[in-house]
């Protein structure tokens, strides 16, 4: 990937601040993101895509509280394709498995949190 930035704002905190973000199994439980910490983006060429199948993506990281117990505040970060195409393209496009990258840092923060 370049180091190419786009200038945009993917997570606009208009749009984003106060939404709710609910996870399933093997914990359930439903997020009201708060403020947002940091924004990052990589954005691929169309070589990149073509050569290593990689698509582009942006992240968001957000300080949120539980809605079932407004006392509990964590840090969470969705990733999101940044491709400009329909939700519907986006979705076929998207891969139902994490990139390595994110699986590292998932199992960092498990074993941090252990």
């Amino acid at each position: 990937m370049d180091g190419n930035h786009s200038g945009v704002t993917w997570f606009d905190e208009d749009r984003w601040i106060g939404s709710e973000v609910t996870f399933g199994e093997p914990h359930p439980s439903r997020w009201r993101l708060n403020r947002k910490l940091a924004e990052s983006e990589d954005c691929a060429t169309e070589s990149d895509v073509k050569e290593c199948m990689m698509a582009s993506e942006a992240r968001g990281v957000f300080v949120c509280s539980s809605i079932d117990d407004p006392t509990q505040e964590a840090v969470v970060k969705i990733r999101m394709h940044t491709a400009f195409k329909s939700r519907q393209a986006r979705a076929r496009q998207a891969e139902p498995d994490m990139r390595v990258t994110s699986q590292r840092e998932v199992s960092a923060l498990e074993h941090l949190t252990a």
